[in-house]
C-alpha cells in the first residue's frame, strides 16, 4: 500500500510550531524520498526540519531489533529505552 504525504499535510497544526519529520533512510513500506520531498515543496524551509536515520526501520525501532520478534520482546520487556534508534529519541526530545 502506497502513502501520499500530501493528503496528510495540514497547514493550520505546524504553522505555529514547526514540524519535524524523521524518515529511515531505506524504507519498505514509505518512499522516503518522495515524502521529504512533498514536505519540502509545501512547507516553509523555517518551519520544517528533516532528519534522515540510517540505524532505525520503519517504526524507529533499531534495524538489529526489529529484525526478530524475540529480540523485540524481550528488549521491551527488560530494557524498553533500548527499543529506539537513539537519533530518534534525541531528535524528538530536542524538538518538542
Amino acid at each position: 500500500m502506497k502513502s501520499n504525504s500530501a493528503t496528510s499535510i495540514k497547514k493550520t497544526y505546524w504553522e505555529s510550531i514547526g514540524l519535524k519529520i524523521e524518515l529511515d533512510r531505506y524504507n519498505l513500506n514509505v518512499d522516503v524520498n518522495n515524502t521529504e520531498l512533498v514536505y519540502r515543496q509545501n512547507i516553509q524551509s523555517n518551519l520544517l526540519s528533516v532528519a534522515f536515520l540510517p540505524n532505525a526501520d520503519h517504526s524507529m525501532l533499531k534495524k538489529n531489533t526489529a529484525a526478530s520478534k524475540w529480540r523485540t520482546n524481550l528488549i521491551a520487556i527488560f530494557f524498553p529505552r533500548a527499543l529506539f534508534d537513539d537519533k530518534y529519541l534525541i531528535g524528538v526530545s530536542q524538538f518538542v
